[in-house]
């Protein structure tokens, strides 16, 4: 079914009729703030920031959204595409949304791979696949995610590096402590729910393991894990079409403290721009394995982590001091540069006001 055309016409009618109704029967509603252009409504005007807090209580009140959820919503071309995200909750998608946008399992446990930004955004690039690289497209029922996604997204979260990363990398600009205010208005739109589940691509390869790693001194480990992404990454095929359809060769492994290959993860970003190796590596442990990036972890990967890949990792790790990140080729784009993971630069100060923790090195480069 196609959920942008299809999505059905009663439930689309019956939230435009009860916002109405509601917003009639309830004119009289004080809002609980006072709205102000304060810090994070700068940038757009009032008028904008009375629509975007009325969307997100409409949000809130007829989307079926759990106590304590996290919203998350873009509005393009009268369509406001939403996603819920609840923290305490393994499937945190709300009951209308499409089930074949949800991929692979739930996580076993709490995710801290995801948010409703995160989720909105990994959701939206499954909507429309097939046109995920094209900016428009002359069928208006079914708008490329780029499309979609050059709009602002809203949430009424606090804004993590891994949403800050995943925006700078994969949609345009986010504005984060949105708050829901009924302020009587109107909006006719047409209500989108997307959610995403991370499913396993990589099954095809696989990672050999030596007989016995207790007598490799610390020089030699990190040159055994980095040969083995790499030839991970050598099994990586070109397509032979357009080269925007080719998974670029990148591949990840997650390390143990005690030198055990936690996950394996290669590039699968041609259709969705948010996979990369690093996001299939931390999303691939979380969903099966469950809970933060063990203390002590390492991750290996054949190139430099961009500011999306290194939001995730910031926010996946139990211990972010223990954990480092081995990389062995740079990566010259302006997405590499000056991520959470290089100390002093604006994102780590963003990050954590510990003085210490700001200038920590938690990347470095092998051979």
């Amino acid at each position: 079914m196609n959920c942008l055309t299809d999505m059905p016409t009663a439930r689309a009618m019956v939230m435009n009729t009860v916002t109405t109704a509601t917003n009639t029967a309830t004119n009289t509603e004080t809002p609980a703030t006072t709205i102000t252009a304060d810090t994070h409504t700068r940038g757009f005007a009032l008028i904008e920031l009375r629509q975007v807090e009325q969307c997100l209580w409409d949000l809130s009140r007829f989307a079926s959204v759990p106590p304590g959820a996290d919203l998350a919503f873009v509005n393009s071309a009268d369509t406001v595409y939403y996603s819920i995200y609840s923290s305490d909750s393994s499937n945190s998608a709300g009951p209308n949304s499409n089930s074949s946008h949800s991929c692979g399992s739930p996580p076993k446990s709490t995710s801290t791979t995801s948010s409703a930004v995160v989720q909105l955004i990994q959701g939206i690039y499954e909507l429309n696949l097939d046109g995920a690289h094209q900016i428009d497209r002359a069928s208006a029922s079914r708008p490329s995610p780029l499309f979609i996604l050059r709009n602002r997204i809203y949430t009424n979260a606090q804004l993590t590096e891994m949403c800050h990363g995943m925006v700078r990398v994969a949609a345009k600009r986010v504005t984060g402590k949105i708050r829901a205010t009924h302020h009587g208005i109107t909006l006719g739109r047409k209500y989108v729910e997307v959610s995403y589940r991370w499913q396993d691509l990589s099954n095809w390869v696989s990672a050999p393991l030596a007989n016995s790693l207790s007598t490799l001194r610390s020089k030699q480990l990190h040159h055994y894990f980095m040969q083995t992404a790499l030839n991970l990454r050598d099994q990586i095929s070109r397509h032979p079409g357009p080269r925007y359809l080719s998974h670029r060769p990148i591949a990840a492994l997650l390390v143990s403290a005690t030198h055990q290959i936690l996950a394996i993860a290669t590039n699968t970003h041609a259709k969705n721009k948010t996979l990369h190796a690093e996001i299939n590596l931390i999303q691939s442990f979380q969903s099966k394995q469950g809970g933060k990036l063990p203390p002590g972890s390492r991750i290996y990967t054949t190139l430099k982590p961009c500011k999306m890949c290194a939001g995730m990792i910031w926010t996946a790790a139990e211990d972010i001091r223990s954990l480092r990140v081995y990389f062995s080729e740079d990566d010259p784009g302006p997405s590499a540069k000056f991520t959470v993971l290089g100390p002093g630069t604006h994102e780590r100060l963003r990050a954590t006001s510990d003085p210490a923790l700001r200038l920590l090195h938690l990347e470095e480069r092998l051979f």
